[in-house]
């Protein structure tokens, strides 16, 4: 499937357009080509127009039908509904290629379509790696963990969640896997450099898909798309990609050539201004602005920190399934910009209180503010111990904290470094 000069026959304009390839297709390769295309268009159609809604009736009807069971609401992040809808574009694009071959019996329009797919696919494919790439570049996909994290058991957590938190945890990693995807989205932008960007991009993008199938991240449908785009993209370099790896020399891959009509070339700047500002400037300026939005600012607070409760003034409960009392507290040191910082309690029964804080420093108040918003006044000794005394529940009480040992912040406090004196492998 390498393009080259079409027959002098056609046009000129069509043939530096929409070049035909030096050789025939066969049969097979315009079928298969011809499902890809259908297929790509009902994506870019969905990715600018989503319509997979307009599908919840129909789908959800012939589901029933089959397995006496109707579909989950829409509003999951990514419910058995998205992959009945990948599916059912798999099949209309199978028919519409057959439709398509019967309708185009010779072929010509097929194999001209090669390039400008191919160059389209290019363009989005780097849109969405720059996308996802300047996200881990400026920190702001899998944020650092924050203090109330440390309160979450390991066992607590999502495979999602913990992936995030290991990503986050490593600030070096996550701006590496950033530039990985930048560095090919770059290289994907000309045509003559679109071999290393699809390579570069495979790799990255298969890994990526790896870990969300094998962490259940919720974008498995789109990291398995891109990675197969990727793959698609090279489809013009499998010839030369062989004979690399046989030792044999390789051949020169034929581009479609620059218009030497004045007014298509102009058109085609035209395009290409466009093309690159809807595939690099939109995602950096909406990852620039995310970041000046959502970057959490270092607070200048008396109480931020992780505590250890030493003791609690309410009776103990017969039952430490019924206790109510407080065992650990953290208080985020950081906020989002307009909003409150975080707080998380433990209970001695386990149970998990979330919410926000707002601090009096003036007055010594404490606002938590969660369902049902409970006041408190502090009081903090030279040692760092804070005293907590309010109302819960109807119930007064002073609860005593003392803040936690370094060990119990340690993945948040101690970055990794070259030298290390002791093994940490805890």
């Amino acid at each position: 499937m390498i393009a080259s000069s079409a027959p002098a026959s056609a046009p000129r304009w069509l043939n530096v357009l929409f070049p035909a390839p030096a050789q025939p297709w066969k049969n097979w390769q315009r079928l298969l080509f011809r499902g890809i295309f259908v297929y790509l268009a009902l994506g870019l159609i969905e990715f600018i127009l989503p319509y997979d809604h307009l599908l919840y009736s129909p789908i959800n009807a012939l589901y029933l039908a089959l397995t006496h069971r109707s579909l989950p609401a829409l509003g999951g992040a990514e419910p058995l509904f998205n992959y009945l809808v990948m599916y059912a574009q798999l099949v209309f694009s199978g028919a519409l290629a057959v439709i398509w071959s019967g309708l185009e019996r010779r072929g010509g329009l097929t194999e001209r379509l090669f390039w400008p797919t191919h160059t389209l696919l290019r363009y989005f494919l780097a849109s969405m790696l720059f996308a996802y790439g300047w996200d881990k570049v400026f920190l702001m996909q899998m944020p650092a963990p924050t203090v109330t994290d440390m309160l979450t058991p390991y066992g607590e957590m999502s495979h999602m969640g913990l992936l995030w938190r290991m990503v986050g945890a490593s600030p070096l990693f996550e701006m590496v896997g950033g530039w990985a995807e930048v560095i090919p989205a770059c290289l994907l932008l000309v045509c003559r450099t679109s071999l290393p960007g699809a390579l570069l991009s495979a790799g990255v993008m298969g890994f990526v898909f790896l870990l969300n199938i094998s962490f259940d991240v919720i974008v498995k449908i789109s990291s398995g798309h891109l990675f197969v785009y990727s793959l698609l993209l090279l489809t013009p370099y499998l010839g030369n990609l062989v004979r690399l790896l046989q030792n044999r020399p390789t051949q020169p891959v034929s581009y479609p050539a620059m218009p030497a009509l004045p007014w298509l070339r102009w058109l085609g700047w035209l395009l290409r201004a466009v093309a690159l500002y809807w595939a690099v400037w939109l995602p950096l300026n909406l990852n620039l602005t995310f970041k000046a939005k959502w970057t959490p600012a270092p607070l200048h607070s008396q109480l931020g920190g992780l505590y250890e409760v030493v003791s609690d003034s309410r009776p103990a409960s017969q039952s430490l399934t019924d206790d109510q009392r407080w065992s650990r507290v953290a208080f985020d040191q950081t906020a989002y910009p307009g909003g409150l910082p975080f707080f998380r309690i433990v209970r001695v029964n386990r149970e998990i209180v979330r919410g926000r804080y707002a601090e009096d420093a003036k007055n010594a108040r404490l606002t938590l503010k969660e369902s049902t918003p409970l006041t408190l006044s502090y009081r903090r000794r030279p040692d760092g111990t804070l005293t907590l005394s309010g109302t819960e529940g109807g119930q007064p009480f002073t609860a005593e904290l003392k803040p936690a040992s370094k060990q119990a912040t340690f993945i948040r406090d101690e970055p990794p470094g070259w030298v290390i004196d002791q093994t940490q492998n805890r």
